[in-house]
């Protein structure tokens, strides 16, 4: 098996391992975790949570943070009405991809570009 395969399979069993323990929680119906390209070129894993009632990142990471390794969790959560499926039956990933992600990257950007535009009295 060659070095990029182990590397995928690794990830897609630790992206699975993340979404089994997001499913630990009674308030959320489904999950799907990605990893998201940002507007500086970092990856990002992301979770897309479909809950039961409103619940907030902190409740969520808290609750990760005893049932995976540090490492593994996701540093953004989106919050969505249902995970979108393809035709096939599997999850949409292009479509979730395409929601926003407001991570410290975008707010870094957006911050400069306000600092960088002259102030018109």
């Amino acid at each position: 098996m060659s070095e990029k395969n182990n590397i995928e399979d690794n990830l897609a069993s630790s992206i699975y391992f993340v979404e089994s323990a997001l499913l630990l929680n009674p308030l959320i119906y489904d999950c799907a975790v990605l990893i998201k390209h940002t507007h500086s070129s970092n990856q990002l894993l992301v979770a897309y949570i479909v809950s039961t009632l409103p619940i907030s990142p902190e409740q969520i990471q808290s609750q990760l943070g005893h049932l995976i390794p540090k490492p593994l969790l996701p540093k953004a959560f989106i919050s969505v009405s249902s995970i979108p499926l393809t035709v096939d039956g599997y999850v949409d990933e292009a479509a979730l991809l395409k929601l926003e992600v407001i991570d410290s990257d975008l707010i870094d950007s957006v911050e400069k570009h306000l600092n960088s535009s002259p102030i018109q009295t």
